[in-house]
């Protein structure tokens, strides 16, 4: 299986990960990447399971790894070092995306989605409303909102700030993936059955 992967088109930093057979850990490896070379700059140890996902702030500094360990980490990029610990997730988390200004992160895990902010650790709310298990998060560019994916067949629209459902679209089948496009207002997600749908977000009409 291909890892999955998380870029920067900014900076030219990628992250992924491998299981490595040697220490018999789960590791992130962080590839700084340029048009005429690829080089190896770090390995970030320290989860104890498999790493599901990995997201690297706008700046390139940071990265965010989540795994099945039910746990997501902090690391620093320039030194390799982890700089936090993220708990309160009961179940492998799937998915982790971070807002444009690098200061939150979201995580999705087994029914349940969670907003942290990365500087101090904390949760500052958890988004319920699936009832299987969510396989992706996306954010749009003003970091106000996120799409999340599940095994439930849904996607929904949801309010960050007050971490309210604002709209739900139900495929056919799982929806294993979503992303933003088009500034925030059209969302892009797949299901199991082959299709992939386009959902236009539309602001409410002011009453005259």
């Amino acid at each position: 299986m291909i890892p999955p992967v998380s870029s920067n088109p900014r900076t030219d930093v990628f992250a992924t990960w491998y299981w490595c057979a040697t220490t018999a850990e789960r590791v992130v490896r962080i590839v700084l990447a340029g048009l005429r070379f690829c080089i190896d700059n770090d390995l970030l140890t320290g989860h104890v399971y498999w790493v599901s996902a990995v997201a690297v702030t706008p700046d390139g500094q940071r990265a965010v790894s989540a795994s099945d360990d039910q746990t997501l980490k902090v690391w620093e990029l320039a030194s390799g070092r982890e700089l936090g610990t993220l708990t309160g997730h009961a179940n492998a988390v799937n998915a982790v995306a971070v807002t444009p200004d690098g200061q939150c992160a979201v995580s999705a895990s087994l029914n349940e989605l969670k907003v942290w902010e990365l500087g101090s650790g904390c949760e500052l709310r958890t988004l319920t409303g699936h009832s299987g298990r969510v396989t992706a998060v996306a954010m749009t560019p003003d970091g106000q909102r996120a799409v999340s994916a599940s095994d439930d067949n849904t996607v929904k629209l949801w309010d960050l700030e007050t971490g309210e459902v604002l709209a739900t679209f139900t495929c056919d089948s799982a929806a294993p993936c979503c992303a933003f496009c088009d500034g925030g207002k059209l969302i892009v997600a797949g299901d199991a059955g082959g299709h992939i749908h386009f959902l236009r977000l539309e602001e409410p009409k002011a009453k005259g």
